[in-house]
């Protein structure tokens, strides 16, 4: 009998193989980072192109905002707890997901592309996308976003959108005198 249940597993595993250049059906994830406002970072310390602080506004700083570019690659997550009375957030787990790794299927060549979107526990909802994408090459590196109260920011070269140049610790600005960042200036 266990020969049996092997073989019929084998005929199951080779009925259920997809054609790989079959038209898949596309899922569009899209995600809404809400990051801290950077006039609400408190006690902001700089390095340069480095930015630490922190955000407690409750509830948006129970969960994670992420946003990082370099190049050819793009990621964004955002995951977000206590979201209690949310639909979204009704279940305790459930996932949708599509990647394409290396993908030569059509005309457009896919190094990566993953789109993910969650809810579990019945209150933490999520999303995450990663891309690369030799199409659009974007010259500088930018990475933003919060783990529950501490917020990251580094930017090359630094700019005022995600973290401006100077050198500061913990809300004292050191140089320039003048920076602004935060709950400086």
């Amino acid at each position: 009998t266990g020969r049996h249940i092997r073989n019929s597993k084998r005929r199951i595993m080779a009925d259920t193989k997809t054609d790989p250049s079959a038209e898949q059906p596309k899922i569009d994830i899209s995600i809404k980072i809400a990051f801290a406002p950077q006039e609400e970072l408190l006690a902001p310390t700089l390095c340069c192109c480095y930015g630490l602080s922190w955000y407690l506004s409750y509830p948006a700083c129970c969960g994670i905002q992420q946003e990082c570019i370099c190049l050819c690659m793009e990621f964004g997550a955002s995951i977000k707890c206590f979201q209690f009375g949310v639909k979204q957030a009704t279940t305790c787990i459930q996932a949708t997901s599509h990647s394409k790794c290396l993908d030569l299927t059509t005309d457009k060549f896919v190094c990566l592309d993953v789109q993910e979107q969650f809810s579990m526990c019945f209150c933490i909802t999520g999303a995450r996308v990663c891309k690369c994408d030799f199409d659009n090459v974007k010259m500088y590196l930018s990475c933003k976003g919060n783990s529950l109260c501490c917020d990251q920011r580094c930017s090359i070269p630094p700019n005022d959108e995600v973290v401006p140049f100077g050198i500061a610790c913990c809300g004292f600005p050191i140089h320039p005198k003048d920076v602004k960042y935060g709950t400086m200036g």
